[in-house]
């Protein structure tokens, strides 16, 4: 019995291996054909829609470093508040 038992962990645990291996090979391959499709587009842009599309990136990224300066702004007068 303990040997039967072994083997069935042994195929159990090679089966889920093998599809954990297949699942991140096919992620991998998604983000590759993803990253080439993204390059083609980016490399067929005119100037007037690389200018558009790095203005929006840059609103972007400006709403972001607005959203963590009000948090760093409200952490340091909680902060304030909790020394005094």
């Amino acid at each position: 019995m303990d040997k039967a038992k072994a083997r069935r962990y042994i195929l159990t645990g090679a089966v889920a291996l093998i599809t954990a291996t297949g699942a991140y090979a096919g992620a991998v391959l998604k983000t590759e054909t993803e990253k080439e499709k993204v390059g083609q587009i980016i490399r067929q842009e005119t100037p007037a829609e690389k200018i558009q599309r790095l203005e929006r990136y840059r609103a972007g990224l400006v709403r972001k470093k607005t959203e963590l300066e009000l948090k760093i702004a409200g952490l340091e007068e909680k902060q304030s508040h909790k020394t005094e």
